[in-house]
Formats: structure tokens, C-alpha cells, sequence
């Protein structure tokens, strides 16, 4: 089967208690830049995304998102 690794995080980790383990491969085959919609003219919710998103960075937290 071949999903994107949010599609199967549940299903695998609850297999881990219904009796037929799931395993997912180690490092991803493809990389999937994931974009964030908002409506136009909304300074505020754009300054807080760019401002987290920036802090992830900075913390070098974004990459293993």
C-alpha cells in the first residue's frame, strides 16, 4: 500500500493492538511539500502562521515535521 505518511500513522499504530502488526518503511520514497490556505486580507492569522512557522525554523523543529 502506498499513502501519504499522515494516512497511515492511525492505522498502524493501532494495529499494534488488533493482532496484525503494520510496519511503515523508515524514510519516506517521496516528499510532499504540504501548503496552508487562508482567506486574503488577514494580516493577522498571516503574521502568527509566518511567525510559527519562522520559531520551527529558528529551533530546527521544521524539518522533522
Amino acid at each position: 500500500m502506498v499513502a501519504s505518511t499522515t494516512t497511515v500513522s492511525s492505522p498502524t499504530n493501532e494495529s499494534k493492538t488488533a493482532g496484525q502488526r503494520l510496519k511503515t518503511i523508515e524514510d519516506p520514497k517521496v516528499l510532499q511539500p504540504i501548503g496552508i490556505g487562508m482567506k486574503k486580507d488577514e494580516p493577522t492569522l498571516l503574521a502568527k502562521v509566518h511567525k510559527t512557522l519562522l520559531a520551527l525554523d529558528q529551533a530546527g523543529e521544521i524539518n522533522q515535521l
